[in-house]
């Protein structure tokens, strides 16, 4: 086994307009965003985390609709696929659990795309608040609905 020296790991938290967001980088990739942390950590500020920051401010504030961070997707090919797809929902919007399914060519696995979005580790970045039901209700959001609610009333898509 080879160990791997000087890996650089950082996170950082920080209040932002929709409450407390930790996020955390590894070598020089962002590799995930934690929506109302519960106990606290330490922080290690990196640029990475610095650029996070700066962006996510930016999109909650309207200055910015995409974000430019390197960010690395972990888990199976399935969930790859389906976050891949969702990271090109278009600002202002929203897809629905079957359609995004459709297009991530795993027709009728509307469930199992309920469980990618709730799993995803990029919250805001990779918009899972962008995909609702087929109803158009809004489903769940792992930062809870009244952040997914103030995140798609940023972006202007109603209920």
């Amino acid at each position: 086994m080879k160990v791997v020296k000087n890996r650089k790991m950082g996170n950082g938290t920080y209040d932002s307009k929709i409450g407390k967001i930790r996020i955390f980088e590894h070598d020089g990739f962002l590799t995930k965003i934690d929506l109302n942390p519960q106990n606290y950590i330490s922080d290690n500020i990196t640029p990475i985390i610095q650029l996070t920051m700066k962006q996510i401010d930016e999109y909650l504030t309207g200055i910015r609709k995409t974000f430019e961070i390197p960010y690395k997707l972990v888990g199976t090919d399935f969930s790859k696929r389906v976050l891949t797809v969702m990271s090109k929902i278009p600002y202002g919007e929203k897809c629905s659990y079957s359609k995004l399914s459709l297009e991530a060519g795993f027709e009728g696995a509307a469930r199992a795309v309920g469980t990618v979005c709730k799993k995803n580790n990029l919250p805001i970045i990779i918009p899972c608040h962008r995909v609702i039901k087929s109803d158009g209700t809004f489903g769940q959001y792992q930062g809870g609905l009244d952040i997914k609610k103030a995140l798609l009333e940023l972006e202007s898509i109603q209920q």
